[in-house]
């Protein structure tokens, strides 16, 4: 084990899997860091989404179209969830070393 600290989350899993009798991985260093640089990128794709579908909106309502507006912040919804799941995707494939 040696003197290393580990943190409240290795901790509760290594809790949680004597237990549970769960087997539970801990990540490598480098999953780690391809976990915070994919969250880091999907929160930048996020973000221009966002401000894409925004300025979008604001455009459709100052023209008086509230049709195109609401259409517009529910495709901006769709758009966020289909970036939310490929995220999970990725993250998933990550934690599983493929």
């Amino acid at each position: 084990m040696g003197n290393e600290l580990k943190s409240a989350l290795e901790l509760a899993l290594e809790k949680l899997d004597q237990d549970e009798g769960m087997k539970v991985e801990s990540l490598t260093d480098e999953q780690r860091e391809q976990i915070q640089e994919t969250r880091s990128i999907y929160k930048a794709k996020t973000a221009e989404n966002e401000i894409h579908f925004t300025s979008k909106i604001q455009q459709a309502l100052l023209s008086g179209n509230q049709e195109d507006a609401a259409a517009l912040g529910q495709r901006m919804k769709q758009e966020k969830k289909s970036l939310e799941d490929k995220l999970e995707s990725k993250l998933a494939r990550i934690r599983e070393g493929t």
